[in-house]
């Protein structure tokens, strides 16, 4: 049995794109991340060492421990999505790292006037961040309980808030699965956006519901493509091919789409996709 790690991925998104990212916030969190998990690794094997080992020093190691566990979602895809999912606890350790600063500050101002002073930037930033996370709070509420678009009686979407477009999307190609499976047929949307479809239905198969390049594994286009050539020989099999007019996501293994388009016959249309069989 072999184990492949981040360096095994056929798709890659330097983590250096971050930094170039055009969101301001996104830039300067990305270079923040890095320097926080350092500082703190350092900070903690200098404790450890002098053996001022407290309460406090346990606290700040569960919650770097717990910080480097969701950084696997951020490599090797450095993505926004990627990086705010992966990067979240960081975060949270940036926060805890700061008000800790404002504890230090704030015991070290001896002289009453310098006491006064910083006792008031102290709170001053302490209702900054609650503030912060009152107007996200409010904000959001207000977006979701506006916003009519959640008014919809899909299955397992109920209460998220869907665009019309995608909605009629679901609505469509939900209604062609389900004639088909009526036929006895099964259908097999080559997309990264098949699980959308499919999970309305409650239907799963298996490395095609997230079509992307990185889900498949190692040598997993050839093994699909050999796998499709299996399927192709069975009737009851319709392939879904998003049409040539739409883009399609950066890891859709191409090498399989370009086999369906090359060697099944197209057969019609629903939607965003070209039907073959």
């Amino acid at each position: 049995m072999q184990f492949f790690g981040i360096s095994s991925f056929a798709n890659k998104i330097e983590y250096v794109t971050l930094l170039k990212n055009e969101n301001l916030h996104i830039k300067i969190l990305s270079f923040i991340l890095p320097i926080v998990l350092a500082f703190t690794f350092i900070f903690l094997i200098i404790k450890f060492l002098r053996k001022k080992v407290n309460i406090k020093f346990y606290k700040l190691l569960v919650l770097f421990m717990y910080s480097l566990i969701p950084l696997v979602l951020i490599f090797p895809i450095s993505d926004v999505v990627h990086f705010i999912a992966g990067g979240y606890v960081v975060f949270i350790l940036e926060t805890y790292l700061l008000v800790e600063l404002f504890k230090i500050i704030y015991k070290k101002c001896k002289i009453k006037q310098k006491y006064q002073i910083c006792e008031f930037i102290t709170n001053f930033l302490y209702m900054v961040l609650i503030l912060i996370t009152l107007y996200f709070a409010v904000n959001n509420y207000c977006l979701y309980f506006l916003d009519e678009n959640k008014a919809h009686n899909i299955k397992h979407y109920k209460g998220i808030i869907i665009g019309e477009e995608l909605l009629q999307k679901i609505n469509e190609i939900d209604e062609f699965i389900i004639q088909n499976k009526e036929q006895g047929k099964t259908v097999y949307i080559l997309d990264s956006e098949a699980c959308i479809y499919n999970i309305p239905l409650d239907i799963y198969i298996k490395d095609y519901d997230l079509f992307n390049k990185g889900n498949l594994g190692k040598d997993g286009t050839s093994r699909k493509i050999e796998e499709i050539k299996t399927l192709q020989k069975q009737e009851k099999t319709v392939f879904l091919v998003r049409n040539r007019n739409y883009s399609l996501n950066w890891q859709t293994p191409m090498e399989i789409i370009n086999y369906v388009r090359e060697n099944m016959e197209k057969i019609g249309e629903i939607s965003i996709f070209d039907i073959y069989e």
